[in-house]
């Protein structure tokens, strides 16, 4: 009775502190979200709506970098003098990239948040680019041993500071950088969980106080020791 009674109070103060948590912890999140952002989209999923006449090929490529959040590398020795016209509306990026390509004897490598440009033959193809990791979106729910939202849970991307809390419903949503990705749920007075994506797109993770995780270890020496103390009077 008295320990419901205590668990009962320790969540009701948690709950008094879930607003000021969730302003700090989401503040230091969203500043580590923006320090290291990457585009997850694919180069043919984004795009744009370009109008330049009788302009420099760096000209395009700075509109483009506006527009996508792309930034391009390339060495101004590779690039054309010559003035260069483009007028694509609402077309993808890789397509606006390969009319640029044929019109400047231009490649590009799209890595992650760059566009590499390189002159004709230095790489496989026209356009082209790379991932070092897919983003995968997670969602779920967060609750305690009796079914209960635990709201103000933190789930961390592991290894990265890439996170987020669960809501007043215990309910989170989080984009990790891939489906190899390793999922860490922590709350105050529960143990910690370390829970691996495997392609899953919804995960709801129960979480257990040390009390009843105590209990459970303790049952099967109990019933051992019953056994053993049985067949001793035998």
């Amino acid at each position: 009775m008295k320990s419901n009674l205590r668990r009962q109070l320790l969540k009701m103060s948690r709950l008094a502190l879930f607003l000021f948590i969730t302003n700090f912890i989401l503040l230091s999140l969203t500043s580590a979200e923006v320090a290291n952002g990457q585009i997850s989209a694919s180069i043919e999923d984004i795009y744009l709506s370009i109008e330049i006449e009788d302009n420099s090929i760096e000209k395009v490529f700075k509109e483009i970098g506006k527009q996508t959040g792309f930034e391009f590398v390339y060495d101004k020795k590779d690039l054309l003098k010559e003035k260069l016209s483009i007028d694509q509306q609402n077309k993808s990026l890789a397509y606006i990239l390969k009319d640029v390509s044929q019109k400047t004897r231009l490649e590009f490598l799209r890595k992650n948040d760059n566009i590499i440009v390189r002159k004709s033959g230095f790489f496989d193809s026209k356009v082209s680019e790379q991932f070092e990791g897919i983003q995968v979106n997670i969602s779920g729910v967060i609750n305690d041993e009796n079914n209960s939202p635990l709201p103000g849970a933190t789930i961390l991307e592991k290894g990265t500071s890439n996170g987020t809390i669960s809501n007043i419903d215990g309910a989170y949503s989080l984009t990790v950088s891939s489906e190899e990705a390793v999922l860490v749920v922590d709350f105050v007075g529960y143990l910690t969980q370390e829970i691996p994506i495997n392609g899953r797109s919804v995960i709801d993770v129960g979480l257990q106080s040390p009390e009843l995780n105590t209990q459970r270890n303790q049952q099967p020496k109990q019933l051992l020791h019953s056994i053993q103390s049985g067949n001793r009077r035998h």
